[in-house]
C-alpha cells in the first residue's frame, strides 16, 4: 500500500522521508536481486508466485536495511507511485 504515511508491505512501514530510489524489476532481476545479487541485509517480502517486484532503496543511515525487495504483479505501477509520494514531500 502506498498512501500518504509512506510504504506498507505486511507489517512494515517505510515512512516517506525515508523513501530513495524505487526500480521497477522484471522476472529475472528479480531472481537476481533475491538471489546472487541480494544484499543479506535487504528485507525482501516476496512471493514465489510472483516474478516481478520493486527494489525501494531505504534512504536512512540508521536502517539496518538498504533496501527493500517487495513482490508485485504491476512493478512499473508501484515504483511510479512511490516516485509520486516522494516528489510531493517536502526537501
Amino acid at each position: 500500500v502506498v498512501d500518504d504515511a509512506g510504504l506498507q508491505v505486511g507489517r512494515h512501514r517505510l515512512e516517506p522521508g525515508y523513501l530513495g530510489e524505487a526500480l521497477a524489476h522484471d522476472a529475472a532481476r528479480t531472481r537476481g536481486r533475491a538471489g546472487r545479487d541480494a544484499d543479506r541485509r535487504a528485507l525482501l517480502v516476496l512471493r514465489g508466485y510472483v516474478p516481478t517486484s520493486v527494489e525501494v532503496a531505504v534512504d536512512d543511515p540508521a536502517d539496518p536495511h538498504p533496501y527493500w525487495l517487495v513482490s508485485t504483479r504491476r512493478p512499473d505501477e508501484l515504483a511510479a507511485a512511490l516516485a509520486e509520494l516522494k516528489d510531493r514531500m517536502p526537501r
